[in-house]
């Protein structure tokens, strides 16, 4: 049977960060709580830290290394030793017109009105049933069933500007007041660390653990029972990490991207002309490369070693990323969309071809997809 991929078009409206320009307030305890209410209090399986902020076993002394610049379009020369030849671009398609497909047989299965604006979503598991996490600037962590019912809200300390999952089993927020709060299922808190100001990004899973950062221009690696293992300074407020099996990466408003190893020892370090508003791991092993979306319209395929494998100007302002396989034939597909007066929708293969190109009827916020 051919397998059909339907690409669900996710149009979000975007938060002014002035919602939230509001100085931190300091965190007054750590202690271990519960969700309201949570529905188990089984022993996690990740160890719980104690309840004061661990303290930095290791902060290593990094060697600043030579910042290297993007030039002009269309060729990105990150480094002083020659870079791998760049894979040719083909000529880019035409931009077609957004066209209406046939109506699918679909209706509303639930809806959830939050208390304020909802900044994230993620899914977890729980007892083999899916749980769609939603954060919400309303200073709280909805966990909401297949049903459409709150299983259990998990407060916070601030608004939630960022939300990730580990294995499915935990998840964790990063608040305005500067919390990273790692949690169960169940919604019961494991444990909270202080950043001391506004967490815009978290990524876990890394090393078996989180990373981290905001407006304290940091980058910082907690293990899993939340003990700080090393910060990274980095050039200015944090917007985006993903990650590699042994890199860390780094991306910021003013248009820097580093890269860490485990010890928190700086690889390679690259600079932009424009803030980098996504990044996702494009594919892995051998072939492994870094998908950045910038500001400006433009996507950057990135090797390991900060080498450019290719790069592509989609249009004006904020390229967002979605990585799937659409196909079915085993190679993921890139989907990216923008912003600006003129959003555009592109499918493109791993290797930087451009499939199709299509005009968006507004800007575009969020991507995802769904095979039925």
């Amino acid at each position: 049977m051919q397998r059909r991929a339907l690409l669900l078009l996710l149009i979000l409206i975007s938060v002014s960060w002035s919602l939230a320009s509001c100085g931190p307030t300091p965190i007054s305890s750590i202690a271990l709580d519960t969700a309201e209410p949570a529905t188990s209090t089984a022993t996690p399986t990740l160890p719980v830290s104690p309840s004061s902020t661990p303290a930095p076993t290791h902060q290593p002394s990094l060697t600043p290394k030579p910042t290297l610049t993007f030039p002009a379009l269309p060729v990105i020369t990150p480094s002083d030793t020659p870079a791998p030849t760049p894979i040719s671009t083909p000529t880019a398609p035409p931009l077609l017109p957004t066209t209406p497909g046939d109506p699918l047989l679909l209706s509303l299965g639930w809806r959830l009105d939050a208390n304020g604006h909802l900044t994230g979503g993620r899914v977890m598991q729980d007892n083999g049933q899916p749980l769609f996490l939603l954060a919400s600037l309303g200073r709280t962590v909805y966990a909401v069933g297949p049903d459409g019912q709150v299983v259990w809200r998990l407060r916070t300390s601030g608004p939630v500007y960022a939300l990730s999952v580990i294995d499915g089993r935990w998840g964790v927020a990063g608040d305005d007041t500067g919390s990273v709060t790692l949690f169960d299922s169940t919604g019961r808190r494991l444990w909270r660390y202080d950043l001391t100001s506004r967490v815009t990004a978290v990524h876990a899973g890394w090393q078996n653990g989180v990373l981290a950062g905001g407006w304290d221009e940091r980058l910082t690696f907690l293990d899993g029972n939340g003990k700080l293992h090393w910060q990274a300074d980095l050039s200015g407020p944090l917007s985006a990490i993903t990650s590699l099996q042994d890199l860390a990466i780094a991306a910021t408003l003013d248009g820097q991207v580093y890269a860490y190893e485990t010890t928190g020892a700086e690889v390679w370090h690259l600079a932009s002309d424009s803030p980098v508003v996504d990044a996702r791991p494009l594919v892995k092993g051998e072939d492994a490369s870094i998908l950045l979306g910038l500001q400006d319209g433009r996507l950057l395929a990135l090797d390991t070693e900060g080498s450019l494998r290719w790069q592509h100007t989609l249009g004006t302002g904020g390229a967002v990323l979605h990585i799937a396989d659409l196909t079915g034939d085993g190679s993921p597909e890139v989907i990216a969309g923008t912003g600006g007066r003129d959003p555009v929708v592109a499918l493109l293969s791993a290797e930087g071809q451009i499939v199709w190109r299509t005009v968006a009827p507004s800007p575009v916020g969020a991507i995802t997809s769904l095979d039925f």
